[in-house]
């Protein structure tokens, strides 16, 4: 996730039981060329393992050096094949690299076509064929808003791992069977956690493991969404705020809290779920 899965970030992630971590998408002709960008760019410390690393890359001889940078600090080199963004196609790199019709799953268009967000979706048929075809190890993504997701793509690619990301912006706790008001189920009890909890600990980790503050701005919006919705005003004020400071955070969350209307995380009846399903790992990517 580009700027969205720094060390803090990945840390709170492995706290609450993915099991692997991905670093922000970065740039291998930057990152083997300018020292200031790998200096603000890639931290990591030894507990911060399995760890990929993800490039973008159009120039293999490039993203080799780049790779050969990082092979001492991480277990994986991945390189960005989905990427649909603009910049991506400007770049040649991340989906619209190396995708000719050959390389694409055929999908017929139905007669009657899906509405837009059904289309959206991963298809975890095609994941399904891709692990069938394959010997080496299969990560699924796509459509994993909580662990009865996670057990669900499982069972239905036999794949070997299950990535999130945007939904763990919202909950870096998914992994550890917290759910959010959105996906509450009826059996589901206060798992006596909540997303201002969460900012906490991941402002605590942000003072241990520092990083730009763009990164930590936006998942303090992130986790904090559903909050500020309630309290538009304190959103306001972070939005009002040109230098950030962990003091005036911390206080922002601690205003938040006093102006009422706690929304907590869930749990199947407040207990902890398991992490892993048939012997499967969840990751974040």
């Amino acid at each position: 996730m580009v700027d969205n899965s720094e060390l803090p970030f990945r840390m709170l992630c492995r706290r609450y039981g993915a099991e692997a971590a991905y670093t922000p998408m970065l740039h291998s002709r930057i990152f083997s060329e300018n020292e200031k960008y790998r200096r603000m760019e890639f931290t990591t410390c030894k507990e911060d393992h399995p760890l990929f690393v993800q490039f973008c890359a159009n120039d293999p001889d490039i993203l080799l050096e780049a790779a050969k940078v990082v092979e001492p600090y991480c277990d994986y080199v991945d390189i960005n094949l989905g990427c649909p963004q603009r910049i991506a196609r400007r770049g040649n790199y991340g989906l619209p690299h190396g995708q000719p019709p050959s390389h694409q799953i055929p999908r017929p268009e139905p007669l009657d076509k899906p509405p837009y967000q059904k289309k959206i979706q991963a298809d975890w048929d095609a994941i399904k064929a891709v692990k069938d075809a394959l010997k080496i190890p299969v990560l699924a993504n796509g459509n994993i808003r909580h662990m009865g997701d996670v057990y669900s793509c499982l069972d239905h690619t036999g794949a070997d791992g299950v990535l999130s990301a945007d939904s763990l912006l919202e909950n870096p706790a998914l992994f550890a069977g917290f759910r959010t008001m959105e996906w509450k189920e009826e059996e589901d009890g206060d798992g006596g956690l909540d997303q201002a909890d969460l900012v906490v600990e991941y402002l605590k980790l942000c003072e241990q493991y520092p990083v730009p503050w763009r990164m930590v701005r936006s998942h303090v919006h992130k986790m904090l969404g559903d909050w500020f919705r309630m309290h538009p005003q304190v959103r306001e004020e972070l939005n009002a705020q040109s230098k950030l400071t962990f003091e005036w955070l911390h206080d922002m969350v601690k205003r938040l809290k006093e102006l009422g209307g706690r929304i907590p995380l869930y749990q199947k009846g407040g207990a902890e779920e398991r992490i892993m399903a048939n012997g499967h790992a969840a990751y974040n990517s």
